[in-house]
């Protein structure tokens, strides 16, 4: 690793730090416990290290019609607010 690398490290440890000695005296000790619990049970479904062949990616029609412009990776993003989005889901099996 270079000397740059180190200390950019260093600085991201110290604010990890920082922002973890935060959240647990507003959340407490326990909920702290339980929130990184959750966390990492989640990284079992968003793990993008995982396998890529368990990666399943799946396009749906959504119903949402907010008026706002689609992000869907589908379109230019101009869809009309009255046109359904498709909305692409990424996750993984088992």
């Amino acid at each position: 690793m270079s000397p740059r690398g180190a200390e950019v490290i260093a600085v991201a440890r110290a604010e990890e730090a920082r922002i973890d000695e935060e959240w647990t005296k507003h959340l407490g000790g326990p909920r702290m416990r339980e929130l990184r619990d959750s966390l990492t049970l989640l990284r079992e479904i968003t793990d993008l290290t995982r396998d890529p062949a368990s990666l399943v990616i799946t396009t749906t029609e959504s119903a949402r019609m907010c008026g706002d412009p689609c992000s869907c990776s589908s379109n230019d993003g101009h869809r009309q607010p009255s046109e359904p989005c498709n909305v692409q889901t990424v996750g993984y099996v088992g």
